[in-house]
C-alpha cells in the first residue's frame, strides 16, 4: 500500500499537468497512439540522460580538480547546471520530440508542437519524479509538484513553440529559419533550465528570493504563451 501511495503522489501531478495542456488543444485532437509514443519516448530518455549526467559530471568535476570546494564554486555550479544537466536533459527531450513527431502527418497546427513537447517533457518528469519520491519521501512529492514538475512543463512549452515555428518554416521552404528555430527549441529551454537549477544550487541569502521571483515570472510567461497559442492556433 505504501508503494501505491508513493506512486500516486509522484504521478498525479504529472497527469494533472498533461490533462490541462491537452485540453487546450481544441482545433484538431491528436491521435492517442501518437501521444502515447511521445510519452514513452520521454520516459525512455531518462536512461541516456542519467549516464550523460554521470559521465559529464565526473569529467567536469575531476577536470576542475576534483576538490569538495567545487560544490560551493559558482563557476563549477554554473558549468554543471547549464552544460551538463540542462544540456543533457533538454537535448534528449528535443531528440525524442523530433524522432517521434517531426514527420507525422498529424503535426499540422502550431499548438501541436507545444502539446508534443510537453508530453515528452512530462514523460521524462514522471520517471524522474518517481525516483525522487521513492528516494526522499512524500514531502519531496509535494515540493516537486509545485516546482520541478511545472518547470519541466514550462521548458516543454517553450521548446514546443520554437519547434512548431521550425515546422512552419520547413513547410514554407525557408530552411535557414527552420534550422534557427530548431536551435532555439533547444537553446531557450537549456538557458531556462540551467538558471533554474543554478539558483537552487548556489548558497546565499539572496538565492531563495531570486528563485521565487524567477519561478513566478517563468510560470506567468509560460501561462500567457500557452493560452495565447491555444486561442490563436493556426494550421502550419
Amino acid at each position: 500500500m505504501t508503494y501505491l501511495i508513493y506512486l500516486a503522489a509522484a504521478l498525479i501531478p504529472v497527469i494533472f499537468l498533461l490533462m490541462r495542456v491537452y485540453q487546450l488543444d481544441q482545433l484538431d485532437r491528436e491521435p492517442p497512439r501518437l501521444l502515447l509514443k511521445l510519452l514513452l519516448l520521454g520516459m525512455a530518455i531518462t536512461f541516456p540522460v542519467y549516464w550523460m549526467e554521470v559521465l559529464g559530471g565526473n569529467m567536469l568535476f575531476y577536470g576542475m580538480g576534483g576538490s569538495r570546494e567545487l560544490f560551493s564554486d559558482p563557476l563549477y555550479l554554473a558549468l554543471d547546471n547549464f552544460l551538463i544537466v540542462a544540456v543533457s536533459e533538454e537535448l534528449c527531450k528535443f531528440l525524442a520530440l523530433k524522432l517521434g513527431s517531426w514527420k507525422s502527418e498529424h503535426f499540422n497546427y502550431y499548438f501541436d508542437g507545444i502539446l508534443y513537447a510537453v508530453i515528452v517533457s512530462m514523460g521524462f518528469a514522471a520517471v524522474e519524479n518517481v525516483r525522487y519520491v521513492f528516494a526522499y519521501g512524500l514531502g519531496n512529492a509535494v515540493a516537486r509538484a509545485f516546482t520541478s514538475l511545472p518547470a519541466h512543463c514550462i521548458f516543454g512549452i517553450y521548446m514546443g513553440s520554437f519547434y512548431a515555428e521550425a515546422r512552419h518554416y520547413q513547410k514554407q521552404g525557408q530552411q535557414g529559419k527552420s534550422l534557427l528555430s530548431l536551435v532555439l527549441a533547444v537553446l531557450i529551454p537549456v538557458i531556462l533550465h540551467g538558471f533554474y537549477d543554478f539558483v537552487l544550487s548556489v548558497e546565499g541569502e539572496w538565492t531563495l528570493t531570486v528563485f521565487h521571483v524567477y519561478l513566478t515570472v517563468l510560470f506567468a510567461a509560460a501561462l500567457y504563451t500557452v493560452r495565447r497559442s491555444s486561442r490563436n492556433d493556426l494550421p502550419l
